[in-house]
């Protein structure tokens, strides 16, 4: 059953799941996985119960708790997330998931300084925080290593990183790219203030106008 689900698509992997929890109900492993899947396809609420079902087997599970983490983050309790994530780390888990999640934390709390250091690679959380702390070139070798993004938010902070470094032909690059995947960030540009030195450029007004 665990080999099957591992190789394959998410939904296939869900049913397998369920074959498997229905089977071995006693092993927690089945419900945790399922929690995953059905988390990774945005069924939250059942991700959440299946969760809380290995919590009910063994209250100190590390990944659960992690996991319940990352549900409790995904709808905005900041504080019950942490909490999750402290009993996670005290219970001796070692995934580099579970810094991560403390770090996106520490950012909705503005501990930006601490949350730099809860990312152990490069990513869009990494440079955000590194924006906020005020290391704009830090965050800048960030965002180019992470080379390109399907993300809006991810050229719309290069644009505003390229615009403190007073690179005006970045700052039109980026936002162009950003507004063509949301056209609704044109009016936000318009109103922000980190480009407020960029409008009697008419290249610049071209692409917000």
């Amino acid at each position: 059953f665990l080999y099957a689900a591992s190789i394959s698509e998410d939904a296939n992997k869900e049913q397998v799941y369920l074959n498997y929890t229905s089977q071995f109900p006693d092993d927690w492993k089945g419900w945790n996985n399922l929690g995953c899947v059905q988390a990774k396809m945005g069924k939250l609420s059942d991700a959440k119960a299946n969760f809380e079902k290995v919590i009910a087997k063994a209250e100190n599970n590390p990944a659960a708790l992690n996991n319940l983490g990352a549900i409790a983050l995904g709808e905005g309790d900041v504080d019950a997330a942490w909490d999750y994530f402290e009993r996670a780390e005290n219970a001796g888990c070692k995934s580099p998931n579970l810094q991560y999640n403390k770090g996106v934390v520490m950012i909705k709390r503005a501990e930006y300084s601490s949350a730099v250091g809860k990312f152990s690679s490069d990513s869009f959380n990494k440079a955000l925080a590194q924006t906020l702390s005020g290391d704009n070139e830090g965050a800048i070798a960030t965002l180019n290593n992470l080379g390109s993004s399907e993300y809006r938010i991810f050229y719309y902070l290069k644009a505003v990183l390229a615009a403190r470094a007073d690179n005006v032909d970045d700052v039109i690059e980026n936002l162009r790219i950003a507004i063509s995947k949301e056209s609704k960030l044109k009016e936000y540009a318009r109103k922000d203030m980190e480009f407020l030195d960029f409008i009697d450029n008419s290249v610049f007004r071209g692409v917000i106008e």
